[in-house]
């Protein structure tokens, strides 16, 4: 990922664009930013820069600098994570994995874990392009029948 500097005149800081060429940038794994999401970037120990989505609970425990950062205009594929918390009723993944497979969405990974009080925690990892097409699933899977949740 590379940064270039944009100037802005807001309160002395200099707001950096995000793009996908500058391998000094690596995106956060604890909260898997993707275009369309606020942006913070903190540097590293080594001389990177790890981007973070606004609001990550790592952004408050981090004492490292931290750099205004913009996402650059253009496409990719980013990874991403949504989690159901669902009752537990017969056929509940496959109602969501029919959703992601209708929208043609790419999932990299499932870890199903059984919560308290016959709840159900679907975590799935999943390729999007942008936040509109993470927020069009996770819409479609809260509208299931038997989805309590739906979180990033």
């Amino acid at each position: 990922l590379d940064t270039h500097e944009e100037k802005k005149p807001k309160a002395g800081f200099r707001e950096e664009i995000m793009t996908t060429s500058d391998r000094r940038t690596r995106l956060a794994k604890c909260c898997t930013p993707v275009p369309g999401d606020e942006i913070m970037g903190v540097k590293t120990t080594k001389r990177k820069i790890s981007v973070h989505r606004m609001g990550c609970p790592q952004l408050g425990q981090i004492g490292a600098k931290k750099i205004p950062l913009s996402w650059e205009e253009g496409s990719g594929v980013y990874e991403a994570q949504l989690t159901a918390i669902t009752k537990d009723r017969i056929g509940i993944l496959k109602d969501i994995l029919g959703v992601f497979s209708r929208n043609r969405a790419q999932i990299s990974s499932t870890v199903v874990k059984k919560g308290n009080q016959d709840m159900n925690f679907c975590t799935f990892g999943v390729r999007a392009k942008n936040r509109a097409e993470l927020e069009s699933l996770a819409k479609k899977i809260s509208e299931l029948n038997g989805v309590i949740e739906v979180r990033r």
